[in-house]
């Protein structure tokens, strides 16, 4: 401990006291941690942590625990979770539960998996973006180039515990512990942005980049890395969304519209600390908040229009198709919620929280739970059409302490699902494919079957007229 501090003397926060409880010989012993500053005792929040903060497996023999009951022949790490008490008690909305998974029905083929961390780990569920090229993978210390066809790594950085990245037109961004740059879709460094700050959040536009930092300061550069302006939205971590020439930024409780100088269009208040992006679309910000309700505001001026409340807070992105919010909540449900007024259409429960944000995709809603499952839940029903584990899932026993997370965000492209978690990056079969196209070619063959029955028709009745003709002359 004494080394370590001085090493950090002046710069601890959370993060550092969470590297200092992982490092060699202070974790070695470590069955669980929890972590928390005045920021987080504030929001009657912490971050905590299951297993060994190393990375260690316990081994129930060698520890001689083996002869408990149901006790398992090793617990592997479950990884870091930052959780917020709801700020009242009487908030919480209880839901029957509506888990409707009876059996597997379908079995998706896996297309490859790939190792992005060495030890593979049960605890690294890397976040992934869809490049032109390459599928991207961000884990705690590295950025991954992936070929989409086979799997194989064509490149990869290193970056100390990072936070966000983001893909837009041959360029990828990339927030971590000292900062943020852009680099190109080979791997080669084209411009930093942000020096020695911690970033929480980035996005990138056509025209517009921003980074959000720890300490609540705001970046916006023009699309060739300039900087335009540097605001200090509020003393805690700042997540960014870019929307036009303009930018949402979520920082604790305040929620503020700016334009790309710094000045404010509208602020909101809420009843909780906001941790995730939201979704802007068309005149509505639909916002996740710890306070366990998401929230639907006008884009103008920053009013509520409806609100959907959830049995505990909200740390995942919405996700809006054909008029419907998918939304994910740590009450361990998914929702499917009207955009229009925020009525409950459906609800999906798992085993544990729901820390991956919802992809929708032919019928299917995808999306993780640290139940240690990636579910394919039927779109309109609700129902559960599939789901994939990689190693440990929780089921209604005495074993749901043994899991293996699934927070990664999933994604959908050229028909192949990918997922991050247990150490790697999946490609699966999706077992569903765009309506839209297939609606395309039926409306087409029909249109064409169409055109050959008139076609047929007409000949007929010449035909017919003909004879008649025919045998009237004779």
């Amino acid at each position: 401990f004494e080394e370590l501090g001085k090493k950090y003397y002046g710069k601890i926060d959370v993060e550092v006291v969470k590297r200092i409880m992982s490092t060699p010989p202070i974790g070695d012993y470590a069955s669980d941690c929890k972590v928390t500053d005045s920021y987080l005792v504030k929001e009657n929040g912490l971050w905590a942590f299951w297993g060994n903060t190393e990375g260690k497996t316990w081994n129930a023999t060698e520890l001689r625990i083996d002869n408990y009951l149901e006790a398992p022949p090793n617990v592997e790490p479950a990884g870091w979770v930052r959780i917020f008490g709801l700020s009242e008690k009487d908030m919480i909305e209880r839901l029957p539960r509506s888990m409707r998974l009876e059996e597997n029905r379908l079995s998706p083929r896996v297309a490859w998996s790939m190792v992005v961390d060495k030890d593979e780990r049960n605890d690294v569920s890397p976040k992934i973006v869809n490049g032109d090229k390459y599928i991207y993978a961000l884990t705690r210390n590295e950025l991954l180039a992936l070929d989409k066809d086979i799997g194989l790594i064509e490149w990869r950085k290193e970056f100390r515990e990072a936070e966000d990245l983001d893909y837009l037109d041959g360029k990828v961004i990339v927030g971590y512990e000292n900062g943020s740059l852009i680099l190109d879709s080979e791997g080669k460094k084209l411009v930093d942005l942000v020096d020695n700050k911690r970033v929480s959040s980035v996005d990138m536009s056509k025209d517009l980049i921003a980074v959000g930092c720890y300490d609540g300061e705001i970046y916006i550069f023009d699309s060739a890395g300039n900087l335009i302006e540097e605001l200090d939205a509020g003393d805690y971590p700042a997540y960014v969304e870019i929307y036009g020439d303009k930018i949402f930024v979520a920082d604790g409780r305040d929620c503020d519209f700016i334009d790309k100088d710094g000045s404010a269009i509208w602020t909101l208040s809420l009843d909780g600390v906001v941790t995730e992006k939201p979704l802007i679309y068309d005149d509505k910000v639909f916002i996740p908040c710890w306070d366990g309700n998401l929230y639907a505001v006008d884009i103008k001026d920053g009013a509520i229009e409806w609100k959907f409340r959830c049995g505990w807070g909200i740390d995942t992105r919405p996700y809006l198709k054909d008029g419907i919010i998918y939304i994910g909540s740590m009450d361990n449900n998914l929702y499917a919620i009207s955009a229009e007024d925020g009525s409950l259409i459906w609800n999906f429960s798992t085993n544990g929280a729901i820390r991956s944000s919802p992809f929708v995709y032919g019928d299917y809603v995808f999306f993780g739970s640290d139940d240690g499952r990636l579910y394919a839940v039927n779109k309109t029903t609700g129902i559960c059409e599939w789901f994939f584990s990689a190693r440990y899932s929780i089921d209604d026993n005495t074993m749901n302490f043994l899991t293996t997370p699934v927070t990664s965000s999933p994604i959908v492209t050229d028909n192949k699902l990918f997922i991050g978690f247990a150490g790697r990056v999946f490609a699966l079969d999706p077992l569903t494919e765009e309506k839209i196209q297939t609606e395309i070619i039926t409306a087409k063959v029909n249109y064409q079957a169409s055109i050959l029955f008139l076609v047929i028709s007409a000949l007929l009745i010449i035909l017919l007229l003909g004879i008649y003709l025919y045998k009237t002359r004779s």
